[in-house]
């Protein structure tokens, strides 16, 4: 016997006796049965609680069974019901069934049909379990579909089902907003109307892997929107089947146009950030041969100098002394060069206005360029002032022109533009070399061939170049780099091969004013300077040689030493009995402002003359400068060394 434990039911029957009997016939298969005696009260009861099963007889007082069936079936839902009548009843039937009785039961005389109830409503129980089932299935089926709708028309993804004749099925609107069309225009489109053409021949192969079974993921390709704009993006792509046959292929697609970009970025700052580091190695190796250079043109001026005064205004020898001379000056230009390039050359800075030195140089300039070639002057006319050295930006405005000019063998427009800069934190940080503040930009355009990236990433590299051999040093651009960094500023360049080149400059406008240095022009005045001493501190042996010599020759009394130490003991030998010093500023140990304040403290009436091959801050230049000691920028000449110590002490 089946037991249905706390299984609820309803019995509607107007004849008492029978009602008990279906109770209790009833209870020992577990069934709770409460009993209502007419339609009206047994309504009563149906709606105060909760029933698992209803047994309604047909003929009852108030109201029929039919009649409590429709009531209770009219808002619905509602459990099993059992309809029970006296006579078999077809029309009855029917219409219980209609109302969605589960079953219909015919009273017999014998009361056999109060044995089949009990299966009869295991029967109905099972048949209301199948349908709560069904029901819970189909709800869970639905908020599924709306889950995945929900997240196919919400996702920023972008979703896309192509049938095998390549026709879109299906996008979702993150795809249309992204490319740009509307439902009605997708219906009309092929899958390559969309596929940038660079990349057809890819995506085929891709369809065609995809509709053989194959799932291919990490696809990355671009898609062109009806703007014409291109979307990188990148995505999976599989494909569904029926019966072995391809229905259709579904790609869910990432737009990473973005983070392409910020790649891209990153690599060409990366790159820039390399080039600036190799300029900057390069750079301090220039510094270093321009000093040594130095010295070496130190002792040939200044010995072919010496020489000139000795031999005779007709001698044939004199011709080729003043030949090395000359070719030692022009040696001195490219070290001039290099300094600049490495930023260590002397400069004297000044408050001015950048439109004004490109102003007085455009007659200059127009000379310098052809005659097909158009000069194009557009300057700020609140422009801010910097602190510079005029020769510099003149030479960087002609190192530029020249540039110019030979990448416009045809002819075409060279523009000069100034501009006032303001540089926040977020443009810096895009460029390595820039900083925040206040710039005067100085854009300097040409619509001449142009350079590719290959040309751009060395084109201030000393002696790289693009013309033939023996036309110009390929200092040009390198000169121009290294008067851009001198003043602390940076430089771009946007070219492309047939399209012109722009190098955009940015100097620091002026903040604070400088003393101006300038070095004494006086001639040479002669005079007798017999029992005047002089000590000579010089580590590179053909420039000490040279001083000593000159000054010797200048009827001055002179010692030499090679380094601090030897001044020293020079120095404490003589009683410290020295009208001036004659210092290196860089040399092995002790340098020589170390030096000079040992010898200060011994005699503080001691002259002191500085020089060096350096002029960045190894020179000390403008630190002595403000202490008041003289300062001689090597190669100097024999009349230059002679002039200085005649005013120092010659007259003393």
């Amino acid at each position: 016997m089946l037991i249905y434990k706390g299984i609820r039911v309803l019995l509607l029957e107007d004849d008492p006796g029978l009602a008990k009997l279906l109770q209790k016939r009833l209870s020992p298969h577990g069934y709770v049965v409460d009993i209502a005696y007419d339609g009206k009260s047994g309504l009563t009861m149906y709606h105060k609680a909760h029933y698992d099963i209803l047994v309604l007889d047909q003929n009852m007082p108030e109201y029929d069974g039919l009649e409590v069936l429709r009531r209770i079936a009219d808002p619905g839902p509602f459990p099993p019901v059992i309809m029970l009548t006296g006579a078999g009843n077809e029309r009855i039937a029917v219409e219980a069934m209609k109302l969605g009785a589960s079953d219909y039961i015919v009273k017999d005389i014998d009361g056999c049909y109060l044995d089949l109830l009990p299966s009869i409503f295991q029967r109905a129980l099972n048949q209301q379990n199948l349908v709560k089932e069904k029901q819970w299935a189909e709800k869970t089926l639905k908020k599924s579909e709306e889950l995945l709708r929900d997240l196919f028309e919400n996702t920023s993804d972008l979703i896309q089902s192509v049938s095998p004749d390549e026709k879109f099925v299906y996008v979702n609107p993150s795809w249309r907003k992204t490319l740009g069309y509307s439902k009605k225009e997708v219906q009309d489109l092929s899958l390559f109307d969309i596929i940038h053409s660079e990349h057809t021949e890819q995506c085929r192969n891709v369809f065609k892997r995809v509709l053989s079974g194959e799932n291919v993921t990490d696809v990355e390709t671009v898609f062109v929107s009806k703007k014409g704009k291109e979307i990188i993006v990148e995505g999976n792509i599989s494909c569904k089947r029926e019966n072995g046959k391809a229905i259709q292929t579904r790609g869910i697609f990432r737009d990473i146009t973005t983070r392409k970009q910020l790649e891209q970025e990153k690599e060409k700052l990366q790159s820039l950030l390399l080039q600036s580091q190799k300029m900057e190695s390069i750079g301090r190796l220039a510094g270093g041969v321009a000093h040594e250079f130095n010295n070496l043109l130190t002792g040939i001026i200044g010995f072919s100098e010496l020489s000139l005064g000795k031999i005779e205004e007709n001698a044939p020898l004199r011709e080729d002394v003043e030949s090395i001379k000359k070719a030692a000056k022009q040696a001195s230009t490219l070290a001039h060069h290099l300094l600049t390039f490495s930023r260590k050359r002397k400069i004297e800075f000044e408050i001015l206005n950048i439109n004004d030195i490109i102003e007085n140089a455009e007659i200059m300039l127009k000379h310098l360029l052809s005659e097909n070639i158009t000069l194009v002057l557009n300057f700020a006319t609140n422009l801010k002032s910097i602190e510079s050295d005029s020769e510099l930006i003149k030479q960087l405005v002609v190192n530029l022109a020249t540039n110019a000019h030979d990448a416009m063998p045809e002819g075409g427009t060279f523009e000069i533009s100034t501009s006032n800069k303001t540089v926040n934190e977020d443009e810096s940080l895009k460029m390595p070399e820039a900083h925040p503040g206040n710039f005067v930009c100085l854009s300097v355009k040409d619509t001449g061939v142009g350079m590719n990236k290959d040309i751009i990433h060395r084109m201030f590299e000393p002696f790289f170049g693009t013309k033939d051999i023996g036309k110009g040093t390929g200092l040009g651009l390198s000169v121009v780099y290294g008067i851009v960094k001198q003043h602390k500023g940076w430089i771009t360049v946007e070219s492309k091969p047939g399209q012109g080149t722009e190098f955009r400059i940015f100097l620091p406008v002026y903040s604070r004013r400088q003393k101006n240095m300038t070095e004494n022009k006086n001639s040479l005045i002669k005079s007798s300077n017999s029992g005047k001493s002089i000590l000579v501190v010089e580590d590179e042996g053909i420039v000490r040689d040279l001083a000593v010599r000159v000054l010797r020759e200048g009827g001055y009394d002179v010692s030499e030493a090679a380094n601090s130490k030897e001044a020293k003991d020079v120095f404490m030998t003589e009683n410290g009995n020295f009208n001036l010093v004659f210092s290196d500023v860089v040399m092995p140990g002790e340098t020589g402002p170390q030096l000079v304040d040992q010898l200060l403290f011994h005699n503080p009436q001691l002259h002191v003359l500085f020089s060096s091959g350096y002029s960045d801050e190894r020179s000390k230049r403008h630190i002595l400068l403000d202490k008041g000691f003289p300062f001689l920028q090597k190669p100097y000449t024999p009349s230059d060394l002679l002039l200085v110590v005649e005013d120092l002490i010659g007259k003393g």
